[in-house]
């Protein structure tokens, strides 16, 4: 049985998902946020990914990140929920985050229906065996 971490590292050789980091913004990067583009032969889209550990050039935890964007956004019941559960402030640079993801998401699940889910927030801040599998993770 595989661990959550390699059935993200799996997926990802699997797939032909190409995830492309675009130049920080000090809007986004002031909150930890960055933008990545997600592309595969299905489609492309744009997602807003918290990156507060600066995880953004390792290609399985990337991933993980895109994985709990989305996550964050379908479960969610409502923007304020989301706010608490991201621990941020509302504003219009986080109103603006909301609204981008609850667009890029259901596109991003469209092409990768069967994406696994993403590791924990908790396996990443206390950089758990599996946050550190994906952390190690590098694309042949």
């Amino acid at each position: 049985m595989n661990t959550p971490a390699e059935k993200i590292i799996n997926y990802l050789q699997q797939h032909s998902l190409l995830l492309h980091a675009l130049p920080a913004r000090p809007e986004l990067s002031s909150i930890h946020f960055r933008e990545v583009q997600a592309s595969n032969d299905r489609g492309s889209t744009n997602l807003l990914i918290f990156d507060e550990f600066e995880d953004i050039d390792k290609p399985a935890m990337l991933f993980n990140l895109c994985l709990e964007a989305c996550e964050y956004v379908e479960e969610s019941a409502s923007y304020s929920e989301w706010l608490q559960d991201m621990g941020i402030r509302d504003n219009i640079i986080s109103q603006g985050i909301y609204q981008k993801l609850t667009l890029a998401t259901p596109k991003f699940r469209a092409w990768l229906p069967d994406a696994p889910k993403a590791i924990s927030d908790y396996e990443l801040q206390f950089n758990t065996q599996a946050a550190q599998q994906l952390r190690a993770y590098r694309a042949r």
